[in-house]
């Protein structure tokens, strides 16, 4: 059964559980799906789209070096998905998941018409300790008051801490002989160059996260 693993910001292979359960059931394809008209009013500006490039460049290495490629798509990502699908004959999409409204409203609206298409659709948390949704105070409710917010999320933790997984070493690959865009074909870098001091500063990708970790 093929799965598709649909990328967003979690570029990076290791501790990444979307593509760790893939993993286990059989090929995958990875998506990035580039569709900035989704954040709206929050499209990413110039410095994260010069990011998100060579984030996407490491990514892209990384995937190779299991044995995955990385399809890179732009449009809706519904439709993008949908696409996908029918050209792998795929039984299920995974992604890790977002927490701004607009975005949960979106994943919400695909996970849902996937599975009216008997399309498996789980989303996975990938970026925090603890979820909005697992920090509630004894009336069902959010904390308004940080220390008994910081107590109450200190003891889950202890109970149950996060552990990192290590990315997977081989990993098989589904057929694809579709479309599919480079990551220049995203014109993401500028075109005035001033991302000089970005160079020297920063490192984007899993490589300069790992080392600032």
């Amino acid at each position: 059964m093929t799965t598709l693993v649909w990328f967003r910001r979690d570029l990076r292979i290791a501790d990444n559980p979307a593509l760790l359960s893939a993993a286990e059931s059989g090929p995958v394809l990875p998506v990035f799906i580039y569709a900035p008209h989704e954040e709206a009013p929050w499209e990413p500006g110039a410095a994260s789209r010069w990011w998100l490039h060579h984030s996407l460049v490491e990514l892209q290495s990384n995937l190779k070096k299991i044995g995955l490629p990385l399809v890179i798509l732009k449009g809706d990502s519904l439709e993008c998905l949908q696409q996908l699908i029918k050209a792998t004959e795929a039984k299920a999409v995974l992604w890790n998941r977002l927490y701004e409204p607009a975005i949960i409203e979106r994943d919400s609206s695909i996970k849902a018409a996937l599975r009216d298409n008997d399309i498996h659709a789980q989303s996975f948390n990938s970026a925090l300790l603890l979820e909005p949704w697992q920090v509630e105070n004894k009336q069902g409710e959010p904390y308004r008051v940080f220390t008994p917010f910081w107590r109450y999320c200190m003891g889950m933790l202890d109970s149950s801490p996060p552990v990192a997984e290590e990315a997977p070493e081989k990993v098989q690959s589904a057929d694809y002989g579709g479309e599919k865009l480079s990551i220049d074909d995203l014109a993401l870098l500028p075109e005035i160059s001033w991302d000089d001091g970005l160079h020297e500063t920063w490192q984007p990708g899993e490589t300069g996260a790992q080392e600032q970790l």
